[in-house]
């Protein structure tokens, strides 16, 4: 089958394609780094053959001119090389195929994205993803040097060009808009958003994270490689304007549904910046939280975007991507110091491989499924009929009554910040009572000659200055949360 030479020009050691196929299944499969491979390999060759040695430089002793190779370094470019050969083999296949986005997606998943499968209800969606950021796959900054222009995309990696796009579009709305960025409750828990949290974690890394979108049956559809950053909000935006944009066909959209930890919040951010304008008019896009998540939410939130609670998502629950990345796990410790280019090639291989493991098995999984879903059907029907059969209704009245239930919760608290503006309004007139009445009382006894004053009209009068000045503080910090200088001065009930 050929050899592969360990150094571009002149190679003194060449590998044969055969050990480089077999180290790449070893390693898809292990993770096995390239030391601990190499010096393995060389026990094996040294127990059966004669011992090969080198000449060799020894500052120590220069009396010792011969040694055994050292050729990790050789064994890693001549990996290299054989990797390249299987990423432009696949270029070649897909040129030759003519294979556009749809057809990349369906190599990826057949089960999602190849041939339609009738039986789709019009309020369900085409497909579904969930979206995750993990930053356990870091690299140091001075793991390598790296030439900015040698840097490659692997397959699976949404080009940097594309997310730098993104942080600038979503940075002028922020602008245009004169937004804060994102500070609604659900933003505010997520603490991996937070750069002020965690930034202390990755300040020596140059490399932080990944953030990744895959489908229902755990196949990594796109990556994102994250930059000095935490999960910002125009990963999981470039995300789903990449799966728009590999969806299209001709005029045809897709119904696309996205699982996210805070998928509430970039709904939101989506409304608030009309971004995405036609799928939001035609009703194309969905989102959830993902159903581990969801629980951490306001019931709002839960109501509305948990997956078990709403229709159309099916036994989806938006996890895939914590079993990827604890598939990925052991490429933690061995890329934390590797090359941009390795660590970026590693990640794509490993999860390559998961994709074609995934397909593989596509028809296992599903059959698993289907057996897991009938389980609970039979189960919630067995539980409905002795519902029926104690109280003697019908399951299209508890539909009715959890519909009306929902809404009825909902529409309480979607008035739950018009019920707290007003208690702090009420609030606010019960300081300025009370800042008038201190003033009245002051006033009064100041006019009250000495000696006429008891000794606890004197030790009040001593104290009202502080009580002015406390309730003064705390009628600006009250103004303050309210957001307008039109709650000063407000009319009180106590008619002073």
């Amino acid at each position: 089958m050929g050899y592969i030479g360990g150094s571009p020009k002149f190679p003194r050691t060449a590998f044969s394609i055969r050990l480089l196929q077999f180290h790449h299944i070893l390693w898809k499969n292990s993770a096995v780094a390239m030391l601990p491979f190499s010096k393995a390999l060389d026990e094996f060759l040294d127990a059966n053959n004669p011992l090969v040695l080198i000449p060799k430089k020894n500052e120590d002793d220069p009396e010792i001119s011969v040694g055994t190779r050292q050729w990790r370094r050789t064994l890693s470019s001549a990996v290299d090389a054989f990797r390249e050969m299987l990423r432009r083999e696949k270029l070649i296949c897909d040129q030759l195929f003519g294979m556009g986005s749809m057809d990349k997606l369906a190599d990826i998943c057949p089960v999602c994205y190849g041939p339609h499968v009738p039986g789709k209800k019009d309020h369900e969606p085409d497909f579904i993803v969930c979206m995750d950021g993990n930053f356990q796959h870091r690299r140091h900054k001075e793991a390598s040097l790296e030439i900015p222009e040698t840097l490659k995309t692997p397959s699976l990696f949404v080009p940097a060009e594309e997310v730098a796009e993104m942080e600038q579009y979503m940075n002028r709305a922020y602008q245009r808009n004169n937004n804060p960025r994102d500070t609604d409750p659900c933003g505010q828990s997520h603490t991996a958003a937070d750069d002020a949290r965690t930034g202390g974690t990755w300040k020596e890394c140059d490399d932080t994270g990944l953030f990744g979108m895959a489908c229902q049956h755990d196949q990594m559809i796109r990556i994102i490689n994250i930059v000095q950053s935490g999960e910002k909000a125009y990963f999981p935006m470039t995300m789903i304007n990449n799966l728009i944009e590999s969806t299209k066909q001709g005029f045809s959209r897709k119904k696309l549904a996205f699982l996210y930890d805070i998928g509430c919040h970039v709904e939101k951010g989506i409304v608030r910046r009309n971004q995405f304008p036609e799928e939001l008019e035609s009703n194309l896009l969905m989102f959830g939280t993902s159903v581990f998540h969801s629980y951490v939410h306001e019931w709002s939130c839960q109501l509305k975007y948990n997956p078990r609670l709403n229709k159309g998502w099916g036994m989806s629950d938006g996890e895939g991507l914590e079993r990827r990345w604890s598939s990925l796990s052991p490429l933690i410790g061995p890329l934390r110091y590797s090359s941009k280019n390795h660590r970026l090639v590693a990640v794509n291989i490993q999860l390559e491989h998961h994709n074609e493991i995934g397909k593989t098995y596509s028809f296992r999984l599903l059959l698993h499924r289907a057996k897991h879903i009938l389980t609970i059907l039979k189960k919630s029907e067995a539980e409905l009929q002795d519902i029926r059969d104690e109280t003697g209704y019908e399951l299209s009245y508890f539909k009715e009554q959890w519909d009306r239930q929902r809404q009825i919760q909902l529409s309480a608290i979607e008035t739950d910040t018009e019920k707290q503006m007003r208690e702090q309004v009420e609030a606010l007139v019960e300081l300025e009572d009370k800042l008038r009445e201190t003033h009245y009382d002051m006033i009064q006894l100041s006019q009250t000659q000495r000696r006429n004053r008891t000794e606890a009209q004197s030790q009040q009068l001593g104290q009202l200055p502080d009580t002015l000045i406390s309730l003064e503080s705390e009628i600006e910090q009250a103004i303050e949360t309210l957001g307008s200088d039109e709650f000063r001065n407000l009319a009180g009930g106590s008619g002073l």
